[in-house]
This record gives structure tokens, C-alpha cells and sequence, in this order.
């Protein structure tokens, strides 16, 4: 995937697949995240290391599809969509009465940069992900 779109302020970015070679420039944005906006973050950690050997090297091989927001200079945005089963996640759905079925019901993780948010980036980027599933 990689499409050109706007955000509601009208600034083009690109929203595209991680691919592997996408590991420098995802540890940037991580590393660049404010403490506020990485405790609201729970799938994995945000730092240089963990884009380096986990994400970016498990690419096709950990049933989690992963996609950047970039502008021309840098990554603003990364959304997780893990079809991963979690018995924490299960556990809590059912709580409040919910059935999940991993299949169907992915675990959904967007994180969009500090001097991004607000701006309607997640709702742009969102729409185009979910149709491809």
C-alpha cells in the first residue's frame, strides 16, 4: 500500500506499508514521541531498538500488518493491525460482554506524533487501512 493523502488541513502525506528497511527512520519517530504520548501507547515498546530487531525484522512473519504516515522528511504517524490472539484482550472484551474472534477482530494501534495530533491524520489514515480488511 502507499497512497497520498490529506489531511483535513489539507497537508498531502503518504500512508504506506513498513517495510523492513523502514527500521532508522521508525526508531527516529519513537524516539522523537513525548513521554505523554508514549504512555498512551501499550502494544510494544517505542524505541530504536525494538524498530530495529522486533518490528522491521519480524515484517511477514508475526501476523501484525504495520503502516507509517510520512511526510517528506520523516514518519508522523504508525498504525498496528495484529490479529494476534491475547488472552489479556480477551479477557477484558469479555468483561464487558463482547466475544472477540481474533480472525475478525484485530488489535487496532495507531500512534501519531505530537506536533501531528489533532490534525486529523488518524482519521485520514484509518479509513484506507480498515478497507483492506
Amino acid at each position: 500500500m502507499h497512497v497520498l493523502i490529506h489531511s483535513p488541513n489539507g497537508y498531502p502525506v503518504t500512508l504506506r506499508s513498513l517495510v523492513k528497511n523502514d527500521s532508522g527512520i521508525l526508531g527516529e519517530f519513537f524516539e522523537s514521541l513525548s513521554p505523554q504520548t508514549r504512555s498512551k501507547f501499550g502494544p510494544h515498546p517505542l524505541d530504536r531498538e525494538y524498530a530495529k530487531y522486533v518490528i522491521c525484522k519480524n515484517i511477514d512473519v508475526d501476523n501484525v500488518s504495520r503502516f507509517i504516515i510520512v511526510t517528506e522528511t520523516q514518519v508522523v504517524g504508525y498504525f498496528i493491525v495484529d490479529f494476534n490472539e491475547y488472552p489479556n484482550e480477551r479477557s477484558r472484551y469479555s468483561s464487558y460482554g463482547i466475544e472477540l474472534d481474533f480472525a475478525l477482530d484485530p488489535v487496532f494501534a495507531p500512534c501519531i506524533h505530537d506536533n501531528y495530533q489533532g490534525q486529523g491524520l488518524s482519521k485520514s489514515g484509518v479509513g484506507r487501512i480498515v478497507a483492506l480488511f
